[in-house]
């Protein structure tokens, strides 16, 4: 007799009917730990349940994962009660959880737990040990992901607020296999690169386990040995990781962080403002003292007899009245150069200056800037922003 030949479908289907026919399978108890864990906007609960060497993909419907009397995480250790289903389309399984119960704590969760005892014990959260940041921030180094959404709110934050601030990018990866120890690299690179004054260390948000790389120990070594000032600024507010500790200053999401190193012009302005009124008071107090020793000297002049002292007190209050002059006009030519200063200093902070010596600002369909070469060549048309006007570009493709 010859061999059947089915097609995919028939083997998927043969395949679904032999699991979902299983007593076994209709009602399984699995105990691991839990991965990837995630709530859709519908309310079903989608994760992973893992060991040291397996693992299963599982969801559970809206309609039990509003029963759960306790909020899951990546990291907890689960005893999982469901049937085993194949989706025969994909030609995969997973298990519907129809109940959903904590077994302890899970590894990745127990070792953050030690490491956090043991550092605080060491004194790498104290307070006295933390750097200040620099009243003047001119060069702020970055380590994240070039392609995450973290580096594109740090650098709308800093363009909004102060685009004079130079940022560096130290690229590295921020999830996975590695990331730890590629983030530790890029924050001792950035402290023997020189010139820079403040850190940022973050990423944007993600689960547990994509986080888990900021709660590991390379990346804390580099932290706390880090020469220069380090911002932790690590997924949501609501996100607390042991790098958060270990850094000089928690921002709690990457844009917070760019507002951190980044004066806001207006700021800036006001500041002068209030120093230019600081010192005309001072100097309109010191008219009014000297003022008033004239007047001092004028009446004891009138007051003696002798002529030799009114002359003499006539010639101090004479000498005096140059003193004054001399001082007032020292004081306010000091002011007013000052003031030019720090006024030349608020124009060149102007960035519309930039694009009158010929700078471009290039931004994409999406209104995001574009800062690279492979960016622009996937865009299908760009604005380009003169001094003067805008340009609407299309990029030539290569032939």
């Amino acid at each position: 007799m010859a061999d059947r030949t089915l097609n995919v479908s028939q083997l998927n289907q043969f395949i679904k009917r032999l699991v979902e026919g299983s007593a076994v399978l209709k009602r399984v108890v699995v105990e691991g730990e839990l991965a990837n864990c995630r709530f859709a906007a519908s309310g079903h609960l989608y994760f992973s349940l893992k060991d040291d060497s397996a693992e299963i993909s599982c969801v559970m419907w809206r309609s039990a994962a509003a029963g759960l009397k306790f909020m899951p995480e990546s990291g907890m250790s689960v005893r999982v009660t469901g049937s085993v289903q194949v989706y025969a389309k994909g030609g995969t399984y997973q298990i519907v959880a129809t109940k959903l119960e904590q077994a302890g704590l899970g590894a990745m969760f127990l070792e953050t737990e030690r490491l956090k005892r043991e550092l605080e014990k060491k004194g790498w959260f104290s307070r006295e040990i933390k750097q200040e940041l620099p009243k003047e921030i001119r060069r702020v180094g970055i380590v994240t992901s070039p392609a995450g959404a973290a580096i594109h709110d740090i650098i709308s934050a800093v363009e909004r607020r102060n685009p004079s601030v130079g940022l560096l990018l130290a690229p590295a990866l921020v999830q996975g296999t590695g990331a730890a120890q590629e983030i530790a690299r890029q924050i001792e690179r950035l402290n023997e690169h020189g010139g820079i004054d403040v850190i940022i260390v973050g990423r944007g948000g993600g689960s547990a386990q994509d986080l888990n790389a900021f709660n590991e120990l390379p990346v804390l070594q580099a932290i706390h040995d880090s020469k220069i000032p380090v911002i932790s600024a690590v997924g949501h507010e609501t996100d607390v990781l042991l790098s958060d500790f270990t850094a000089d200053l928690r921002a709690p999401t990457p844009t917070a962080a760019g507002e951190l190193v980044s004066a806001d012009l207006g700021e800036l302005i006001d500041r002068i403002e209030m120093l230019r009124l600081s010192m005309t008071s001072l100097i309109q107090g010191r008219i009014r003292e000297l003022s008033q020793q004239t007047d001092l000297l004028a009446e004891r002049i009138s007051s003696a007899s002798p002529e030799y002292g009114l002359l003499e007190k006539q010639r101090r209050c004479e000498a005096l009245a140059v003193t004054l002059k001399t001082e007032m006009n020292t004081r306010l030519m000091g002011l007013r150069a000052r003031l030019e200063r720090l006024s030349e200093a608020v124009t060149l902070l102007d960035p519309g200056l930039r694009l009158e010596k010929g700078w471009v600002y290039v931004t994409g369909e999406d209104g995001r800037p574009v800062v690279s070469a492979s960016r622009a060549q996937t865009e299908k048309q760009m604005t380009l922003r003169f001094a003067d006007g805008s340009v609407l570009v299309r990029p030539v493709e290569e032939k």
